[in-house]
């Protein structure tokens, strides 16, 4: 999801009820790497300079939420792309209770 849509009950009511949510859980400090590579134009809470401290007020403030919608959690520490991937399929084959090809 993108802005805060996951401050709003409906947002998180439509999330909850509408598929299959699944939650790259990735630690703060990988995802500040990559957001000071990015452009943050269209990030509003996030203008320069972006910092840890903000990053990490700003997901105090949502996790519980995301936890909450979440039907699949997925860590990335230390995985790879394909890892990734791979154990994306491998949860929501159980999820579904059946295989995808």
């Amino acid at each position: 999801t993108g802005g805060g849509i996951i401050l709003k009950e409906e947002n998180r009511n439509a999330l909850s009820n509408k598929g299959i949510t699944i939650l790259l859980d990735t630690p703060l400090e990988i995802l500040f790497k990559y957001l000071k590579k990015e452009t943050l134009k269209n990030r509003p809470l996030l203008k320069e300079p972006v910092t840890l401290g903000r990053l990490q007020k700003i997901w105090t403030h949502r996790k519980k939420h995301y936890f909450a919608c979440a039907d699949i959690v997925i860590k990335t520490k230390n995985k790879s792309l394909d890892n990734i991937t791979l154990e994306i399929i491998n949860k929501l084959e159980q999820y579904n209770g059946n295989t995808i090809s």
